[in-house]
């Protein structure tokens, strides 16, 4: 049981959280305040299992901890941890998927999806 005085929960839990709170960050920006409205595809772009793309589709793109040519805040702390929309340029295979990315990111355009 986890109360605001006494967090205390299981590692699943803090990684669902942690996992909601990424993908809130993706739909939302810094100033914006009407982040409720956006619940609903929170709920269901946590709720796809399976996943599967076509060209020309875009996407976002989690941006490593350690990342120096994604990253686009100043702060790495608080920079997001998903930057795109990037365009699926085609598939490879069953979880593979090449991504348009721009020249000067200097990452390999090939994703594993999971």
């Amino acid at each position: 049981m986890s109360t605001t005085d006494h967090p205390q929960t299981d590692g699943q839990t803090e990684r669902v959280n942690q996992v909601l709170e990424d993908i809130l960050r993706a739909y939302v920006s810094k100033k914006q305040t009407n982040w409720e409205e956006y619940l609903s595809i929170l709920e269901f772009s946590y709720n796809r299992r399976d996943v599967q793309f076509s060209a020309g589709e875009k996407v976002y793109l989690r941006v490593p901890v350690d990342s120096k040519t994604l990253k686009s805040g100043v702060c790495a702390k608080l920079s997001p941890r998903y930057c795109g929309p990037f365009t699926i340029s085609r598939r490879l295979g069953e979880v593979t998927y090449e991504l348009e990315l721009p020249h000067s990111s200097k990452v390999f355009p090939v994703f594993h999806v999971s």
